[in-house]
């Protein structure tokens, strides 16, 4: 069984710009947060995903997030995202990834 989850389904809750964190050892550069929420359709697709997951075991899982972005003249010199997943309203934030660097591309050019 091969799973895949449509990102189309997403709907955007909210976005925030945060600032760049200073530490000790290290820092965080300024970035932008995004909250996304499943759209009614794609909770259904998730309850059926359930379903067929307690019939067969699946033996790979894909997980992809498309996007478009506005036109860029310079490429990015460090861009990174973090998806953390919360299947419950009242439950704690589960940490798919954090801070994975993306790779960019445009058309057959590679922006990264």
């Amino acid at each position: 069984m091969l799973i895949n989850l449509d990102t189309t389904q997403l709907t955007l809750e909210s976005q925030k710009d945060l600032p760049e964190e200073k530490g000790w050892l290290s820092s965080i550069p300024a970035r932008t947060e995004y909250t996304l929420a499943l759209s009614p359709e794609a909770i259904r697709d998730f309850y059926e995903l359930q379903k067929s997951m307690h019939l067969e075991t699946p033996k790979e899982i894909n997980f992809s997030v498309v996007t478009k972005f506005e036109p860029i003249d310079e490429l990015p010199e460090d861009t990174t995202m973090s998806i953390f997943l919360k299947l419950e309203k009242d439950s704690s934030f589960i940490t798919l990834f954090d801070r994975a660097k993306l790779e960019f591309k445009q058309g057959s050019k590679s922006l990264s």
